[in-house]
């Protein structure tokens, strides 16, 4: 399976928990037993169940419009698996021969379309996305350790101890929870922010605590409009379905809706940090109440702090 297949089923699959009731189990890249060969686990796209109720979802992922003969296989594949319920969707619609088909014997179809410039103007309701980051200028961080007369550290050498141990995240992830539980204002501020971090040494040397110095201040931006690309039985026209997908600029980052519910998947990897900066939260404004039924964030995101901006410090205690 090519890697935009998957992606495109794992959509399907985001849709489909937004349509389905509480009691439903929706499953990608499902296995399920062979009714007349038990030993035997037959792969679907997705599954649907709802009791002893089994629906199936089976995708294609092509440029070319699916045929009457894949609507005539999956007919078979229902049959043969005992479904209750088969869905069949397309990224490039059907023909007409496949939906006259499809209608006859209970096929569900569904596709994908793209939405226009014009047809986004029409539809109007994309949500607004803003992401807030935390940005620190002139920084200072004191490390109070425990006196040793075996290692005296310069900041050459103590700098390369951090980038060893891979400290500076650590630090910066530990400032910027201490600032959110502070409820340090967005205006810019100084900040001095003391920590311990539980069991840390570096080279044999116990860190007693440490003291974050900087001026600070948050910085949002504004994601673009996004392309929509719109879900639902290929005889309804694009701008009248109700079940959209809006893609925005990062790699990863769908929101997808389906009347009031809506579900979030953004990949925190593909997030560009303007510098010195540290992402820290990213803020969805719906125009009408939506229920957030799933938001997952899959990455972490890129740190890349210019180290030429730090001075660091240290304080022996005996």
């Amino acid at each position: 399976m090519s890697l935009q297949s998957e992606k495109f089923e794992k959509q399907i699959e985001r849709i489909h928990f937004l349509l389905c009731q509480d009691d439903a189990i929706v499953t990608w890249n499902d296995k399920i037993v062979d009714p007349d060969n038990p030993n035997q686990l037959r792969q679907i796209d997705i599954t649907i169940k709802s009791g002893n109720y089994l629906t199936m979802i089976e995708c294609r992922f092509q440029k070319k419009k699916q045929d009457v003969k894949w609507i005539e296989e999956l007919m078979g594949r229902r049959t043969s698996l005992r479904a209750d319920s088969l869905i069949a969707v397309s990224s490039s619609g059907f023909t007409e021969g496949a939906i006259k088909k499809a209608i006859k014997y209970g096929v569900i179809l569904r596709d994908t379309k793209s939405l226009t410039e014009e047809e986004i103007q029409r539809w109007g309701h994309p949500t607004k996305v803003s992401l807030k980051y935390f940005h620190y200028e002139n920084v200072i961080i004191k490390f109070v350790m425990k006196s040793t007369s075996d290692v005296i550290f310069d900041q050459n050498t103590l700098l390369s101890e951090i980038k060893k141990e891979n400290l500076f995240s650590t630090i910066f992830e530990r400032v910027a929870q201490e600032i959110l539980n502070a409820n340090v204002p967005d205006i810019p501020i100084k900040i001095k922010v003391p920590f311990m971090i539980e069991g840390l040494n570096i080279s044999s040397c116990d860190v007693l605590s440490i003291i974050f110095e900087a001026d600070f201040h948050v910085i949002k931006t504004n994601l673009d409009t996004p392309s929509v690309v719109v879900y639902d039985d290929p005889r309804i026209l694009p701008i009248e379905r109700n079940i959209s997908i809006e893609k925005y600029e990062l790699d990863t980052f769908e929101i997808t809706k389906s009347s009031n519910n809506v579900s979030v998947i953004m990949d925190l990897s593909h997030i560009k940090n303007p510098i010195n900066t540290q992402f820290r939260s990213s803020n969805f404004n719906f125009e009408r109440e939506m229920n957030l039924n799933y938001i997952e964030f899959v990455g972490r995101p890129n740190f890349d702090f210019g180290l030429e901006n730090i001075i660091l410090e240290i304080n022996y205690l005996k």
